[in-house]
């Protein structure tokens, strides 16, 4: 990677929405190829937006990467470039049905259990006398670390536990899919353009909110305030609460042609950074813009609104996130760059390859798993890791040779894998441990950086096992 500094101058899950798209993009053909029409642009974003909420392609980045879930490469020079689009996201779609479908069939091989209950999140015993948690084949679940204990989510509501048996506590609701994020020991999970987020702490649930837009995007911060993304129509919120389910802010995005598409917050909760991509004029122009979340500091500032703005050209940016540093970490699809509290660039280094997902760690380093090179550039060989450190520092790099499917940051270690290959790294890529599994593995979560005790969920169970062993 080449450091680039300019003081000039980004995680769904998925939803379907096949009609829609596809009549966008017949649309788009029917307009004639019209290089300045407005109409295309606005046709060519929609595109890019249902791929990056719906689709599961934005970086392949989900939840802790979930965001969910999530912008494998854009061309964003022409007309032409849509259907390059939508037709990596018809493959990217049919491959992700495909995994999914396989990850149904896999079936547990843990022994026979002790009782003939297997209703979701039940605790039982194997032959062996293993804890497990058992649920069906077919439900929807999520794992998340917090601490020593976990949430499990599903589409009826989410409990939390110390261990695989030790239950603190339950809440019910009701989705027809879940879309989760955490950050610290906050959790939220919502339905992908649903109306419903619910915020937790390992005390139980810390707030609802109910909102008046279709939801797009959730960012937590440690200290449990929340930053959501809606669409309202004809225009977008963008709203801010504190840890008790206080509204601090709310935005009106009323621009034709203006979406917001990423947002996070500092973790004092007094700064709101949000990404935008402008398609209003000839070419794409994407934004990041810093926002006081109190009324009085807005008001102090020279627009009564934003106080800092980050134009970049021709780019994409669905990735940010404010990392232990202080600083926004941005991503997109041709550079990481990084922007302080008062709107600075402070670091910018352009990409060699792909990025398919990347997360941030708790030192404020980001992790990137490498697809192939960029048209141009000298990059790593496919199916690297990469860590990089502040100023856009190398601090780190694990080489696979194949395609990086699964990726965990934890406190415990960086785990990744493809298939059934699994191997935990420090924060320099060093591998602390490994680990291979005899049927397919949907979440890894370590309690030690040993390997020693680690919750491995499959399509039937959650059980904690030695990776040692």
């Amino acid at each position: 990677m080449s450091n680039k500094h300019d003081d000039d101058s980004d995680q769904l899950d998925q939803y379907d929405n096949d009609e829609d798209f596809d009549e966008n993009r017949e649309n788009d053909e029917d307009g004639g190829n019209k290089s300045g029409s407005s109409k295309s642009r606005i046709i060519l974003f929609i595109v890019i937006f249902l791929i990056a909420v719906g689709g599961g392609i934005y970086f392949g980045l989900n939840s802790n990467s979930d965001i969910f879930e999530k912008l494998q490469a854009f061309s964003l020079k022409n007309n032409e470039d849509s259907k390059e689009i939508a037709s990596s996201s018809a493959e990217q779609k049919e491959a992700s049905q495909s995994s999914s479908s396989q990850l149904s069939s896999a079936i547990s091989s843990a022994g026979e259990n002790k009782t003939d209950e297997n209703a979701s999140g039940k605790t039982v015993k194997n032959n062996e006398g293993v804890q497990l948690m058992t649920f069906e084949s077919d439900s929807i679940s999520k794992f998340m670390q917090c601490g020593n204990g976990f949430y499990y989510f599903t589409k009826d509501g989410v409990k939390f536990y110390q261990s695989t048996d030790n239950q603190k506590w339950n809440d019910t609701y009701t989705l027809s899919n879940i879309t989760t994020v955490s950050n610290g020991d906050y959790a939220a999970v919502y339905e992908m353009l649903g109306r419903n987020l619910r915020v937790y702490s390992p005390d139980g649930k810390a707030y609802t909110v109910q909102a008046d837009g279709l939801i797009t995007h959730c960012e937590l911060n440690p200290s449990g305030y929340s930053t959501i993304i809606l669409n309202c129509d004809d225009e977008y919120k963008v709203q801010v609460y504190s840890s008790d389910g206080t509204l601090l802010l709310e935005r009106f995005d009323e621009d034709q042609g203006v979406y917001p598409i990423s947002s996070a917050l500092s973790d004092d909760g007094k700064v709101l950074a949000v990404t935008y991509a402008d398609t209003s004029d000839v070419s794409l122009i994407s934004r990041v813009m810093l926002f006081y979340t109190s009324k009085d500091d807005s008001r102090q500032t020279d627009t009564g609104d934003f106080f800092a703005a980050i134009e970049k050209e021709d780019t994409v940016i669905p990735f940010i996130k404010y990392d232990s540093k202080g600083y926004f970490t941005a991503l997109s699809d041709k550079n990481i760059f990084a922007v302080d509290t008062k709107g600075k660039e402070i670091w910018n280094v352009d990409l060699t390859n792909k990025a398919e997902k990347a997360a941030i760690l708790n030192n404020g380093d980001i992790v990137l798993t490498l697809g192939d090179e960029l048209a141009g550039k000298d990059g790593y060989p496919y199916g690297t890791l990469l860590i990089v450190g502040s100023g856009g520092k190398t601090e780190g790099e694990f080489k696979t040779g194949q395609s990086i499917t699964y990726l965990n940051t934890t406190e415990k270690g960086i785990i990744v894998g493809n298939n059934k290959n699994f191997a935990c790294l420090n924060d320099k890529g060093k591998v602390l441990w490994t680990f291979d599994a005899t049927q397919d593995i949907s979440c890894i979560i370590p309690f030690d950086m040993s390997g020693r005790k680690i919750l491995i969920v499959t399509s039937t169970n959650a059980e904690i096992i030695n990776a040692k062993r």
